[in-house]
């Protein structure tokens, strides 16, 4: 069975890989996707926040013959953490800034607003999708302690579960904040 983590990005993605690394019975990746078709082995967890903009053709190839994953966070500490990302010519929040929005809808919003609305739009295009779905789980970030082990046991995970919560540790894939730094320099100069 094939597993597919939906999440709006920022919210602990690279931490749940690096613990679904552990897992012995599933093979893992994270944004891995590189053709355009939504081919996966089996047996395979995908974690892409990019697949929220693909729910149609996921439905489409896995319909309810997958479990599927809400990954989430608080709302306002994602659109923070996507609002220092802007420096990224091609991230999602810029996409979605310069060609996803109107002008007029980008001149009357701050940056933090403008990714607040992206993170809304992207929770409900996953609500939307899980609704008929039988094989779903919601994981939050702010709880991870306690629901990596549902998850685990949801999945029928095997490994080693207290090697794979040490990943909780560390902190996977911060916003540097001298590249911030930089960046504000550059950008408002």
């Amino acid at each position: 069975m094939n597993i597919f983590v939906l999440c709006a990005g920022r919210c602990g993605s690279v931490s749940l890989y690096k613990i679904c690394k552990h897992i012995k019975n599933y093979t893992s990746s994270h944004e891995s996707r590189e053709k355009l078709d939504f081919s996966y082995p089996k047996n395979h967890i995908e974690i892409d926040n990019r697949l929220c903009w693909f729910l149609g053709r996921l439905d489409e190839k896995y319909g309810d013959n997958a479990i599927y994953i809400h990954l989430k966070r608080d709302k306002n500490k994602i659109a923070e953490s996507y609002s220092k990302r802007f420096y990224y010519k091609r991230g999602i929040s810029m996409a979605y800034k310069y060609n996803l929005l109107r002008t007029s809808q980008r001149i009357e919003k701050n940056d933090v607003d403008i990714c607040k609305d992206m993170i809304e739009t992207i929770e409900s295009n996953i609500c939307l999708f899980l609704k008929d779905k039988t094989k779903t789980l919601e994981i939050n970030l702010e709880k991870f302690k306690d629901d990596i082990p549902r998850f685990w046991n949801y999945i029928n995970a095997s490994g080693n579960l207290k090697v794979a919560l040490k990943e909780l540790e560390v902190k996977h894939n911060p916003t540097k904040k001298s590249i911030i730094k930089k960046m504000k320099n550059y950008l408002y100069k």
